[in-house]
C-alpha cells in the first residue's frame, strides 16, 4: 500500500508546503498541514483519471506499482512549484509584483516547458510501462489529462465560479 501512496502523498505535501511558503514566507505546520489535506484532491483525481482513461492501467498486474510509476511524471511540476513558491516566499510582494511584463514571461515559459517535459514522461509511462502503442499512449495521455484537469478545475474553481455566476445573474 505504501508503494501506491508515497508519490501521490509527496505531491500533496509539496503543494501544502508551497502554500505555506507563499503565504507566510516560511514553512509552518499550521498552514502546510491543512493545505496538504486540501491538495490531496490532485493525486486522487489524477489516479482516478488514469484508471478511467487507460484500459492498460486497469489491466496492469500491480495497481500500486502503476500508480507509483505514473506519479514519477509529476516531478517536473514539483520542481516548478517549489521554485515558484520560493520566489514568492523570499521576494517582497512589491518586488514580485513590480517585475516588468517581460519578466513574468519567464514563469510562463518555465510552466510551458514543465508541461511539455511532464507530458513526455507520461507518454513514456504509457508506452513503456503499460506497453501501449504510440497511438494508444497518446490517446490515453490526452484522455487522462482532459479528465484530470477538467475535474481538478471544477473542484478548485467550483465554489468561486458559482459565486461569480450568482453575482452576474443577480441572485
Amino acid at each position: 500500500m505504501w508503494t501506491a501512496l508515497r508519490r501521490p502523498l509527496l505531491v500533496a505535501v509539496i503543494f501544502g508546503c508551497a502554500v505555506s511558503l507563499m503565504d507566510a514566507g516560511r514553512l509552518t505546520l499550521r498552514l502546510a498541514l491543512p493545505a496538504t489535506l486540501y491538495w490531496t484532491f490532485v493525486p486522487l483525481v489524477e489516479t482516478l483519471a488514469l484508471f478511467t482513461a487507460s484500459r492498460a492501467a486497469r489491466r496492469s498486474g500491480s495497481w500500486p506499482r502503476t500508480i507509483d510509476l505514473f506519479f514519477m511524471g509529476h516531478e517536473p511540476w514539483l520542481f516548478w512549484v517549489v521554485a515558484f513558491s520560493v520566489y514568492w516566499a523570499f521576494l517582497p510582494a512589491v518586488a514580485a509584483f513590480s517585475w516588468p511584463p517581460s519578466g513574468i514571461r519567464v514563469w510562463y515559459i518555465a510552466a510551458g516547458l514543465t508541461a511539455a517535459w511532464s507530458a513526455y514522461l507520461d507518454f513514456c509511462f504509457f508506452r513503456d510501462v503499460l506497453q501501449c502503442t504510440r497511438w494508444q499512449a497518446g490517446r490515453d495521455l490526452l484522455l487522462q489529462r482532459s479528465l484530470a484537469w477538467s475535474a481538478g478545475l471544477a473542484i478548485f474553481l467550483g465554489s468561486s465560479g458559482m459565486q461569480v455566476i450568482a453575482t452576474r445573474l443577480r441572485l
